[in-house]
């Protein structure tokens, strides 16, 4: 479908009511002075059954449909914005949705709307919304894979708002990701699942994230700022993820349950001090240059250890501090313990020790 010309005042309608069909491209290179598209209670349907691009537009309606098979479905360079819904119903075997690494999905009505679970590179929400709600979708996951500012939130409301019940928002990018929370009332749940490594570029708060934290895979850094959760909320860092406690700060606060898989691994590098809380962790390593700083193992506090303990921090005239402390081997398998100097050094559960050979 093409639609082209030079429209001055007059305007182009798009069925109301209906759905247009398109099995192929849509290019949309009208022209116009003051007329426009008029896209009122409209529907685009994508329905190929192969590879397609999405055209870049403003929707009412985009449905993007059709068993894709090992076909791809292309988000391109550009901002498609959507006034009304987003369905992306599409099937495949082991095609995907591709989306360009500057594509956005705007979400820019005046009424109520629904984000639907998506794997989006960047997220936007605008329009005038007055009394209206924008809704995440109860339940799902909304993905962003934007490499900075992955969510824009300019939408504004007079008594309307964000509903987020039981949505979660998951940072998934293929590369490294630089992670900006929204403002609070936004973010429910907060899953991490970034192949580079997960940056945040501000705080987390009881405010801005009133649900879960869980980074699933990959590596996600605090970057220096404090993690706060809710009392009824639990953090968690799953087998096989990194977790890096940055520059001055210390394992998130205020979470009701704190689980580390036991093939997790938490990492607190510094280069400022820090201190080492008393929990459960799966491999814990304390690394980083620390100059004339100092890593203080929790006083009066037992730190339990189910994988490897990795010192490799470097100090000047710094150093541990272990007063009070206890750290325990807790794992169920074979551990080895390395050369430290522990205050009180204690181990349970059934596994075997090794005691490090020359240390």
């Amino acid at each position: 479908l093409i639609i082209s010309g030079a429209r001055t005042v007059n305007s182009v309608t798009l069925a109301n009511g209906g759905t247009i069909g398109i099995a192929g491209s849509f290019t949309t290179s009208a022209t116009f002075s003051s007329g426009s598209y008029i896209i009122t209670n409209n529907t685009i349907d994508f329905n190929s059954t192969g590879a397609q691009s999405i055209g870049i537009f403003n929707y009412y309606n985009l449905t993007i449909s059709g068993a894709r098979t090992t076909a791809n479905v292309t988000l391109p360079s550009g901002t498609i914005g959507i006034a009304n819904t987003f369905t992306p119903a599409a099937t495949f075997t082991s095609g995907t949705y591709s989306k360009v690494s500057t594509n956005i999905i705007d979400f820019n009505g005046t009424g109520a709307q629904t984000v639907p679970a998506f794997d989006y590179m960047y997220l936007k929400i605008s329009g005038t919304r007055t009394t209206n709600n924008v809704t995440l979708v109860n339940g799902g996951t909304i993905g962003v894979a934007g490499a900075t500012n992955a969510i824009s939130l300019t939408a504004t409301f007079t008594s309307g708002t964000y509903v987020n019940t039981n949505n979660t928002i998951n940072f998934n990018s293929s590369s490294a990701q630089n992670v900006t929370i929204p403002a609070a009332g936004f973010i429910n749940n907060l899953a991490f699942n970034c192949a580079g490594t997960a940056s945040l570029v501000n705080a987390i708060t009881t405010a801005n994230v009133t649900g879960n934290v869980s980074v699933q895979t990959g590596t996600f850094s605090n970057n220096g700022f404090a993690i706060a959760g809710n009392a009824s909320k639990a953090f968690s860092v799953s087998d096989g993820a990194y977790f890096i406690v940055n520059k001055a700060t210390s394992m998130p606060t205020g979470f009701g349950t704190n689980t580390l898989g036991t093939s997790s691994t938490v990492d607190f590098n510094g280069p400022n001090s820090q201190t080492v809380g008393a929990f459960n962790y799966g491999n814990l390593t304390i690394s980083g240059t620390r100059a004339n700083q100092t890593v203080t193992l929790v006083n009066g506090g037992t730190i339990g250890i189910a994988g490897t303990f990795s010192t490799t921090a470097s100090f000047t005239v710094g150093g541990y501090i272990i007063t009070n402390n206890t750290i325990d081997f807790n794992g169920s398998g074979l551990q080895t313990i390395p050369a430290f100097n522990y205050n009180n050094l204690t181990s349970s559960s059934t596994g075997a020790r090794i005691l490090v050979n020359g240390g």
